[in-house]
C-alpha cells in the first residue's frame, strides 16, 4: 500500500518507515469499511461524493471516517509529551 503523499513529504527513511508502521497499526484498529473510505480518499484521490456513493453513506460519514483515521495516525506519529500539556 502506498502511504498518502502528504504523510510522505519527509525524505527521511526512518520517518517513512514510521508512517508505514502507523498505517498498518491503524488499519488493524478500524473497521474495514472505514479503512477503505480513508484509502479511497487519501490514496486513490477519489472524491467524497464518489466514496459516499460507493459505500452507501453520507458525505459527512466519509469525512468523519477519514478524520478519525487521520487523528489516530497523528497520535501514533506525533505522540504528545505529558510535560508539554502544562
Amino acid at each position: 500500500m502506498t502511504p498518502p503523499i502528504a504523510l510522505m513529504q519527509n525524505d527521511d527513511d526512518d520517518y517513512k518507515e514510521l508512517i508505514r508502521e502507523a498505517l498498518q497499526l491503524v488499519r488493524a484498529e478500524v473497521r474495514p469499511s472505514i479503512w477503505k473510505m480513508f484509502e479511497q480518499i487519501k490514496i486513490q484521490n477519489k472524491s467524497a461524493i464518489e466514496v459516499a456513493r460507493i459505500h452507501g453513506v453520507s458525505v459527512y460519514t466519509v469525512f468523519n471516517a477519514v478524520r478519525r483515521v487521520m487523528a489516530r495516525l497523528r497520535e501514533i506519529i506525533e505522540p504528545k509529551d505529558e510535560e508539554d500539556v502544562f
